[in-house]
C-alpha cells in the first residue's frame, strides 16, 4: 500500500532552502498550491545533495550563497535542467514567490533558467 502512495504522489519537487521557520511555512503553502511536493532543507549545501540526488527536483527556491557562488550557479552546475527562483533575503515573503510561480506557469520562465523575484 505505501507503494501505491508513493506512485500516486507524481507532483514534481520544489526544494525550499530557507532557514527561517515562519518564512519556510508560508512559501511552503505557496508551492504546495502550484503543485509541488515540497522539501525544506534550511542548509544551502544539503540543498544541492538533495538537487543530486533527487531527480524529482524541478525548481530551487532560495535567498542563499554558497561561499561567493549564487545557489543558481551551483545548482545548475549539478543539473542544467533545474529552475531556481531567487528571493531576496529580506522578502522572503509568499507575494514574490507567488507572482514568480504564476510567470513560471506563464511560460515566463523555462526549465534550467533563472529568476529573480525582488
Amino acid at each position: 500500500m505505501e507503494r501505491l502512495a508513493m506512485a500516486a504522489d507524481i507532483r514534481p519537487t520544489a526544494v525550499l532552502a530557507d532557514g527561517s521557520t515562519y518564512s519556510s511555512r508560508r512559501l511552503t503553502q505557496v508551492l504546495e498550491q502550484f503543485g509541488y511536493h515540497v522539501r525544506e532543507i534550511s542548509d544551502p549545501l544539503h540543498a544541492l545533495i538533495a538537487i543530486e540526488s533527487d531527480m524529482s527536483v524541478e525548481l530551487v527556491v532560495t535567498g542563499s550563497r554558497l561561499n561567493g557562488l549564487s545557489m543558481e550557479q551551483a545548482a545548475h552546475e549539478i543539473r542544467r535542467s533545474v529552475s531556481v527562483i531567487t528571493l531576496a533575503e529580506d522578502r522572503l515573503q509568499p507575494m514574490a514567490l507567488a507572482d514568480a510561480l504564476a510567470a513560471r506557469h506563464r511560460g515566463g520562465m523555462n526549465s534550467g533558467i533563472t529568476q529573480k523575484a525582488a
